[in-house]
């Protein structure tokens, strides 16, 4: 985990930063922004999207550039990653383990990558497209 870090200001701060430095307000509006739709799209996602869905866009945003085979990183705890997608770490593991049984990837419970044997299907139920080689 990250350490994380709590801003809070006032009326009169967000005012005068707004007059003395515009481009820091419109920075810290774009970045709400940018934050208020990722978790609308998790919102979304956690409410209609399968559990192998979410673990597999997951990984997609995780891949090791230039792997043959594909690889994705896994470099958060099963704990973390499960509250992330928003299920149990139970349910984690049994989605990857069928995931495996049925020849999508392999990965060893250790082990910090998941290779993936058939980059085709894990791309479609990830609803995204193959990394550009």
């Amino acid at each position: 985990m990250e350490n994380c870090y709590l801003h809070t200001f006032t009326m009169q701060d967000v005012k005068m930063l707004g007059k003395e430095r515009p481009e820091l307000l419109l920075n810290l509006c774009q970045s709400y922004a940018t934050k208020v739709t990722l978790l609308s799209q998790h919102l979304v996602s956690l409410s209609l999207e399968s559990q192998l869905t979410r673990v597999c866009k997951y990984l997609a945003s995780r891949l090791v550039p230039g792997s043959v085979p594909l690889r994705a990183r896994r470099d958060l705890s099963y704990r973390e990653m499960a509250d992330l997608l928003g299920m149990h770490r139970i349910s984690l593991y049994k989605v990857m383990r069928q995931a495996q049984d049925q020849g999508l990837w392999d990965f060893d419970k250790n082990s910090d990558e998941i290779v993936i044997l058939q980059p085709a299907v894990f791309f479609e139920e990830a609803h995204t497209m193959p990394p550009l080689a």
